[in-house]
C-alpha cells in the first residue's frame, strides 16, 4: 500500500481518486503531506532568491524589527503574494516564539 510520501507534490487528481474510494482520512493525510512538502520547497526557493538579492537577517531584531516584518506581511497580503505572506508570517511566528522559555515565561529583550 502506498504511503502519503509516495505521491508526487500536489497530485490533486490522486487525492480525489483516493477520496472517491471512501478513504477520506488517507486522502487528507496525503493532501497535508503534499502541502507541507510544497510549502517547504516553495519557501526555500523564494528565500534563497531573496537572500541573493540582499534580503537577510530577518532574525536580527536590531536590523529587522518585528514591526517591520508585520508591515511587510500586510504589504504582501495587499499584493496577493501568498508565498511571501507565508514567509513573513512564519518569520514573525518564529521570532515571537523565540522570546518565550520552556515555562512559557517571556525572556527579557
Amino acid at each position: 500500500m502506498k504511503q502519503p510520501e509516495d505521491y508526487s507534490p500536489f497530485d490533486i487528481l490522486s487525492i480525489h481518486q483516493i477520496e472517491r474510494k471512501k478513504d477520506n482520512e488517507f486522502a487528507n493525510q496525503i493532501a497535508d503531506s503534499q502541502l507541507a512538502d510544497y510549502a517547504n520547497s516553495t519557501i526555500r526557493e523564494k528565500i534563497k532568491k531573496a537572500r541573493k538579492q540582499g534580503h537577510k537577517n530577518w532574525w536580527k531584531n536590531e536590523e529587522t524589527p518585528i514591526a517591520k516584518l508585520k508591515e511587510q506581511l500586510k504589504e504582501h497580503v495587499e499584493k496577493g503574494d501568498w508565498v511571501d505572506v507565508a514567509i513573513f508570517a512564519i518569520m514573525i511566528q518564529a521570532r515571537e516564539c523565540a522570546w518565550w522559555d520552556a515555562n512559557n515565561k517571556k525572556i527579557p529583550d
